[in-house]
């Protein structure tokens, strides 16, 4: 019988059970449980930020120490995603995800009964970050083996369900803790951890069969060389001033505006709820096959990457807080557009095979760029006395990544003529 390899989770499965699962079928119950998987990791990470003033008020350790921890936990979750991805090359998708479920589990609930905040270091910051982490990226990778017609509106939906997760997890946190306290929170948290168990469980219906390969296979660093790939990660490594807008921009509006903390979280609610509706745009738009093109998708990354340079930019101009709110609106919604897009225009850069192993790679460089970027920018404020600065400098990144996007359109112009010559010049010698 005919077998065929899927290298970016090292899955290897029969050419007559290999079609019986794609785009229909069992790809939708998948579909569900990396939408579930993604809204239930991202959403507990990166919604915490409501236990901030919580720990500050029972530990007493200061603003540094707290943020500190929240970063760490972060900046984890991001930076597994490599390594994440070559443990699901060798060792299966399926196997990966529901070991990094349980790992989360269990530091959130070891974080219930902490007995100093030095602790929470080691089962909130570690443990869950790292079990978050490695279920992540293997849980939104193995789309690409189990859909190829509809592939884009899949992984458009996956993206939606993170920022659904996110949402639900504010509301329902806070919730949480006032009804069983922060610790209580974190035990019911664990448990809503568990559920990636099975949604890890899913992810395969067969055995995953194992190359002998080396570790360069499984990493895929062959992507290293390809210069449209390069170009990826310096787009996704600019993307990073997003995160500097939404770390300052509720303080800049409760300075500027001097208005309540409760009235300003508006700003960031909004900007939450249009980007949950670019995603939806384009997990829509996916279902039409005229859109279903990559030049089409590129035209739209043009556009939405402008769009967010423009209204970071304007951001720091805002005269009024409902100004300031539809400006936040408005870049909601464009990065909620852009995010959405770059799934499926990296499976047509570095093909559907290796996505796997590109968008670990990808997420590494981002969680560089969270980490690194807000420190820079609370710097240049500090010198230049000036609050707005810091969207100046956002916006001026960000006007960088929307340069990167005609330079990635072209590589991969040029990428896939060379590949459809060297198909037609196979065919001819078929003919022959």
């Amino acid at each position: 019988m005919k077998m065929k390899v899927y290298g970016s989770l090292g899955r290897t499965r029969c050419g007559e059970e290999d079609d019986k699962d794609v785009d229909s079928g069992w790809a939708w119950i998948v579909l569900f449980a990396s939408f579930m998987a993604n809204g239930i990791i991202l959403g507990s990470s990166f919604a915490f930020s409501v236990f901030y003033a919580e720990w500050i008020e029972c530990f007493h350790k200061g603003p540094t120490a707290t943020s500190l921890l929240i970063s760490i936990s972060c900046a984890l979750i991001l930076g597994t995603s490599a390594p994440a991805t070559i443990l699901a090359n060798r060792f299966g998708a399926r196997r990966i995800i529901m070991l990094g479920g349980l790992l989360s589990a269990t530091g959130f609930a070891a974080s219930a009964v902490v007995p100093s905040f030095e602790w929470l270091y080691v089962t909130y910051g570690l443990m869950a970050g790292l079990g978050n982490g490695l279920a992540l990226i293997p849980s939104f990778g193995v789309l690409s083996l189990y859909f190829r017609e509809r592939r884009n509106f899949a992984t458009s939906v996956v993206t939606v369900g993170t920022g659904v997760g996110i949402m639900i997890f504010s509301l329902l946190f806070e919730y949480l803790i006032a009804s069983y306290t922060w610790r209580g929170a974190m035990l019911i948290t664990a448990g809503i951890l568990l559920n990636v168990i099975p949604c890890g469980a899913v992810m395969s219906k067969r055995l995953p069969h194992f190359q002998n390969s080396g570790l360069s296979q499984y990493a895929e660093f062959s992507l290293f060389k390809e210069p449209s790939f390069c170009a990826s990660m310096i787009h996704f490594l600019l993307m990073g001033s997003h995160f500097v807008f939404v770390v300052f921009c509720l303080q800049y509006a409760l300075v500027t505006f001097r208005i309540p903390k409760e009235q300003g979280a508006w700003v960031v609610t909004v900007m939450g709820a249009t980007n949950i509706g670019g995603r939806v745009f384009v997990a829509v738009l996916s279902i039409s096959h005229k859109f279903a093109t990559a030049n089409r998708r590129f035209v739209l990354l043009h556009f939405s990457s402008l769009c967010v340079a423009v209204a970071t930019f304007c951001y720091s101009l805002c005269e009024t807080f409902v100004m300031a709110c539809v400006v936040s609106g408005l870049l909601g919604l464009s990065w909620g557009t852009k995010f959405a897009l770059m799934p499926g225009i990296q499976m047509d850069i570095s093909t559907a095979k290796r996505f796997n192993a590109a968008w670990g790679y990808l997420t590494l460089v981002s969680g560089i760029s969270y980490f690194a970027l807000p420190p820079l920018a609370g710097e240049i404020m500090k010198m230049t006395g000036n609050f707005a600065s810091v969207f100046y400098f956002a916006g001026l990144m960000s006007l960088a990544a929307f340069f990167v996007c005609p330079i990635l359109h072209g590589l991969w112009w040029s990428k896939r003529s060379v590949d459809t010559g060297e198909k037609k010049s196979l065919l001819d010698l078929e003919i022959r």
